[in-house]
Parts: C-alpha cells; sequence; structure tokens
C-alpha cells in the first residue's frame, strides 16, 4: 500500500458553523504534510480559533479472503486478535451488554464510546497491519499526545482508514495531528522497526521489574 495515496477529511466547527474540507485547506484552516514515502506527519494550522470535530486519512483498498486485520484492544478490557472478512469484532459482550450497571462500568474500561463497531468492520488502537501469508503492511503512530489514533478496516466497503480521536479540541495556531509511520516486511522485523523509531520518555528513574499491563507503574 502507498501510505501517501489517501484523502484527507477534516470537520471543523467556526463562529457556530459546520465546515467540511477534503483534500484542500480554507481561508481559516490549513495543513501541510512533512515526511517521506514511509512517513506521514500532518500539520494543521488555524487563523482563528475552532474546534475539530473529525479528522481522518482515507484509502481505498480492496480486501481479499485470506488477507487478515490486526485489531488491538483499548488497554487490556479488550480483545487485541486478527480479523478476516466475516468475522466478528465486539464491545460488549453478555452479560455486560445486558446489564445496565455492568455496561455502564464495562463500557468506561474500553473503547466502545470513542470507536465505531459493525458488519466487516473492524478497528486497532495505535498500530496495526495487514497481513498476507507471512507478509505485513504495519502502520504505527509515533505520537499519541494529540489524540488517540485509530485504525479502521472496513472490510464491506473495502476502504482503509486513520482516524485521530480529537472531536472536540481547540485549535488556534499550529496542531500535530498525524504522525503515523509504515513498514513492510515479516512480523519481528516490522515489530522491531516500529520500536526503534517510537519515541521513547527519558524518566530518570532507575530500572524496576516490569509491570503487567497498565495497571502498573512500569510496563
Amino acid at each position: 500500500m502507498n501510505i501517501k495515496d489517501y484523502v484527507l477529511k477534516i470537520v471543523y466547527q467556526y463562529n457556530g458553523q459546520q465546515r467540511w474540507l477534503i483534500d484542500e485547506g480554507d481561508d481559516i484552516l490549513s495543513f501541510s504534510e512533512v515526511g517521506d514515502d514511509k512517513h506521514i506527519k500532518m500539520i494543521v494550522h488555524a487563523n482563528e480559533p475552532v474546534t475539530i470535530l473529525r479528522a481522518e486519512l482515507i484509502y481505498d483498498h480492496y480486501f481479499e479472503s485470506e488477507e487478515w486485520f490486526y485489531g488491538g484492544g483499548y488497554q487490556s478490557w479488550s480483545t487485541s486478535k486478527e480479523y478476516k472478512r466475516g468475522d466478528r469484532q465486539y464491545g460488549l459482550r453478555f452479560p455486560c451488554n445486558m446489564i445496565p450497571l455492568a455496561k455502564t462500568f464495562a463500557s468506561a474500561s474500553g473503547d466502545v464510546y470513542f470507536t465505531e463497531y459493525g458488519r466487516d468492520l473492524y478497528h486497532s488502537n495505535t498500530y496495526t497491519y495487514l497481513r498476507k501469508g507471512e507478509h505485513l503492511d504495519f502502520f504505527g503512530t509515533l505520537n499519541d499526545r494529540t489524540g488517540y489514533t485509530v485504525f479502521y478496516a472496513d472490510m464491506r466497503e473495502n476502504v482503509f482508514a486513520i482516524e485521530k480521536d480529537v472531536e472536540g479540541v481547540v485549535i488556534n495556531g499550529e496542531y500535530e495531528l498525524f504522525d503515523v509511520v509504515y513498514i513492510e516486511g515479516v512480523y519481528d522485523e516490522v515489530f522491531d522497526k516500529y520500536f526503534e523509531e517510537y519515541p521513547r520518555k527519558a524518566t530518570g528513574r532507575v530500572d524496576h521489574l516490569a509491570g503487567y499491563t497498565s495497571w502498573y507503574n512500569y510496563f
């Protein structure tokens, strides 16, 4: 897949009016892209305060019958697995989806409030890959500080999309919207390259035992 072959769609609100941008800026909001053919870094520039409602990169992609999409769950409450056409990705399962109190608490611990579920529609948080045999087309964000990055595979409409969870974000000036890398290769190769590129935060702390999932201080 050519990571540069996208359609950019941004929906924002300005002075109480909703505006749409598709691949081109306007008098209020513009954008610029840096990076090579394996990296998209998208910067938006607002001349006046605006509220972002939606931002996504959309790709036409035909999903073959034996092509798998990795759906990475949100923290430890969601399932992470590979999906292909005809599979189903669940948000809440029985009995949580039937008991109001359980539904409230379980929903708050997962991603059902800010992602979409549907027939032949799958999503992944932070990174994903499309796999055919041993070959992977890997996509991963390098910056979630400006909003979670969610990857979608719509196998009914043959669309692959990268969405930024920025609904309600107010921008006045420059804002980094997307920072996504694309890596091809086999399983260990793409993950090794991704984590080599992922920015590491220097804490200045001494080494500790690694915790299991994000419930722990060190992981």
